[in-house]
Formats: C-alpha cells, sequence, structure tokens
C-alpha cells in the first residue's frame, strides 16, 4: 500500500528482547522498505565489538531456542552478535546499532576511561557486523568527571579511523589546558580501581583483592586535589575553569563512592549501605551545582540497588 502511494517512508523493526530470536515462520517480503535496529540491552560493556568472529560462530552453536516468558537474555557480546547473525540469514536490508553506554553503564566507571574505550571499539566495529550506523539511548547529562565518552561517540561514529589515543589526548588538552595529561592519567587511575566488571556484578560481591583497590582510591584522589584546587582557582578561560570546577565536586564524591564499595567487598553490608547514604546525602546537597552535568536520580535508581541487595 505504501508503495502503490508512493510513499518512501522506512519502517524501523526491533530486535529486542523476544525479538532478538529470528523469525521461524514470517519473511519480510519488501526488504527496501525496512531498517534493522539491533538492540542488545542485556550486553556487558565490559567487552566490546571486537570480539572475535570465532567466538561469535562458537556461541552460534549454543543458542538456546526461543520459549515464551522463558528467555534467558544473552549477556555476552558475542552470544549477542551471535543472534544479530541469525536475523541476518533473514534480513539483509539497512540496520543499526541502538546501544545504552551512557544510559546507565557510565555509572560503572567512575573516570570514564574504559567506558569511552569501549565506545571507539564499538563505533569503530559496526561495519564489520553489518551495521550501518549507531543510536545512543542515553541520559543527556553524562559530563561527571568528563565529556570524552560522548566525544569519542561523536566523532568515531563520524569518521571509524578516528585514533583513540589522539582523540583522547587532544580532549584533555582542550577541557584542562596544561595539566590534562595530569587529569588523564588521574582519570584512568580511577577507572583502574573503581573496576567496572566488579560493578557490573560480574566478579564476586565479596572479594579481598577488590576491597584491596577500591582502599587505594582516597590516597589517589587526595594525592590529585591539590593539582584541582589550584587550576581551579588559577585557570583564566571559562571553560577550563568549568571542566576543573566539576572535577572538583567529583574528586569529593569518589572517597565515599570507593569507602561504601569497600565494605560492600568486605562483606560488610550494613556498613556499606550507610556509607553509601553519606555518598547519597553529598550528591544531593551538590546537586545545585552539578545538575547540568550529572544525573543524580538515574544515578541513585542504578547504583543504590547495589547496596541493597
Amino acid at each position: 500500500m505504501l508503495t502503490a502511494r508512493g510513499i518512501e517512508t522506512k519502517i524501523v523493526f526491533l530486535r529486542y528482547v523476544d525479538l532478538l530470536w529470528e523469525p521461524q515462520k514470517q519473511a519480510i517480503k519488501n526488504p527496501d522498505r525496512f531498517v534493522l535496529m539491533f538492540a542488545p540491552i542485556t550486553r556487558t560493556y565490559s567487552t566490546s565489538f571486537t570480539v572475535p568472529e570465532e567466538d561469535v560462530q562458537e556461541a552460534m552453536q549454543h543458542l538456546q531456542p526461543y520459549e515464551k516468558n522463558h528467555l534467558r537474555m544473552p549477556r555476552s557480546v558475542a552470544e549477542n552478535v551471535a543472534r544479530l547473525r541469525k536475523w541476518q540469514e533473514h534480513f539483509n536490508g539497512d540496520s543499526f546499532d541502538y546501544d545504552y553506554h551512557i544510559m546507565w553503564d557510565h555509572f560503572q566507571d567512575a573516570g570514564y576511561m574504559t567506558c569511552a574505550k569501549t565506545v571507539s571499539d564499538d563505533m569503530k566495529n559496526l561495519k564489520r557486523l553489518g551495521l550501518g550506523g549507531s543510536n545512543s539511548c542515553q541520559t543527556q547529562r553524562i559530563f561527571y568527571p568528563t565529556s570524552l565518552p560522548i566525544l569519542t561517540m561523536a566523532e568515531t561514529l563520524w569518521n571509524r579511523d578516528t585514533d583513540f589515543e589522539e582523540l583522547t589526548k587532544r580532549y584533555f588538552a582542550k577541557a584542562f589546558g596544561e595539566d590534562g595529561e595530569l587529569v588523564q592519567a588521574y582519570m584512568t587511575k580511577l577507572s583502574e580501581l573503581f573496576d567496572p566488571p566488579y560493578l557490573r556484578g560480574e566478579r564476586p560481591m565479596v572479594d579481598d583483592a577488590e576491597a584491596a583497590k577500591f582502599e587505594q582510591i582516597p590516597g589517589v584522589v587526595a594525592d590529585f586535589l591539590p593539582v584541582i584546587e589550584r587550576n581551579r582557582k588559577t585557570a583564566s578561560d571559562p571553560t577550563i575553569a568549568l571542566s576543573w570546577e566539576y572535577l572538583f565536586y567529583h574528586a569529593r564524591m569518589c572517597t565515599p563512592y570507593a569507602d561504601a564499595l569497600y565494605l560492600r567487598a568486605k562483606g560488610r553490608k550494613e556498613d556499606a549501605l550507610a556509607s553509601f547514604e553519606t555518598l547519597a546525602a553529598y550528591l544531593r546537597e551538590t546537586e545545585e551545582k552539578t545538575h547540568r552535568v550529572f544525573d543524580l536520580c538515574v544515578f541513585m535508581n542504578k547504583i543504590e540497588r547495589k547496596f541493597k541487595q
């Protein structure tokens, strides 16, 4: 009917939840009319779309059949891509990735560095997976502590050959001025010590090795605070000064956050929850200063449950 009326509008259909499973009986007769949207909402962001093709093929050998109301949603990237491959056997038209890197998962990475690197790798591998682009399902206020993940997404979608290391160095120099390299090193250390896979629940909740990482964070923050304070007071460029201002509030957030995670990793659940409440109180008190860059509501919805499990 649309063709008969000369209407060229495309219709997007979702590969999402139940529809991650490919069709068994029905077929799309006019693929040029449709665009496939790959929405792997249950995927992990500890692994990127750089997953080797042999891992995808291995996952395809063990895919579970569709069972209404009893689905086991795929978490690994390999299995999600295997599901995409099964769909591509039935539909070879236009398609894109609909993903969630900075909807809530960025809260698992207090330094944003591993988050940004995953974004970079995913955008670079879209074509290899047969996807024509990406649509980001995200909150708008995702600049706390930096803008690196969203900048990486934008530049790498524009040019998949964008060098992540060069982009990162350029960003920190522009956002923080002469001490940009120091901020980059500091953010890298925070990403390492906060250990995003742990926060994603991919490691044991009680773990002395994880606790030892969290225990280091207050010292890292304390050592860097003089650099933040100096630049916060002396930066002449208003944009750079604002970057340091947000970094100041973020640094003061990291210590109670690390304390709460340390207690959680030690198995002291009640103490961990009390420490998290200290963090929550600080975030509410400073929301007037940070609300343009930090979505407190989404943070609480995502992170608070970790301390109430």
